[in-house]
């Protein structure tokens, strides 16, 4: 009888349930980006420099103040819950799972490190 190779199936990494993945510190911004607040049309930005990349990152205010709730200390649920008590329009604007969606977004951002894009 013939042996058959099979491939194998990728595995997923194990996310955590979502009462696990309240209780997660999240890590920071990294110290060495430079900001600069900047106004356009009356609108409040941020632009952050990554001197490690050379690269720039244009931020809403509302984006930089999410961004800078990351500071390796807080977990994944503080840091929703201080996000919607700051800008309490995300509520109406997000269901609950998509605010999670968002916050998760930042965070496979500031995997690479670097701040997210908006």
């Amino acid at each position: 009888m013939a042996a058959l190779a099979l491939k194998p199936e990728p595995v997923e990494p194990a996310k955590p349930s979502p009462a696990q993945q309240e209780n997660v510190v999240l890590p920071g911004l990294r110290p060495d980006l430079i900001t600069n607040r900047q106004t356009f049309e009356n609108r409040t930005y941020y632009v952050v420099k990554d001197p490690v990349s050379l690269q720039y990152f244009r931020m809403t205010a509302e984006d930089y103040y999410l961004a800078t709730l990351f500071n390796g200390q807080r977990t994944f649920g503080q840091i929703r819950d201080n996000y919607a008590q700051r800008f309490p329009h995300v509520q109406l604007e997000f269901s609950p799972v998509d605010l999670n969606e968002r916050v998760q977004r930042f965070v496979a951002n500031l995997a690479g490190r670097a701040p997210p894009r908006s």
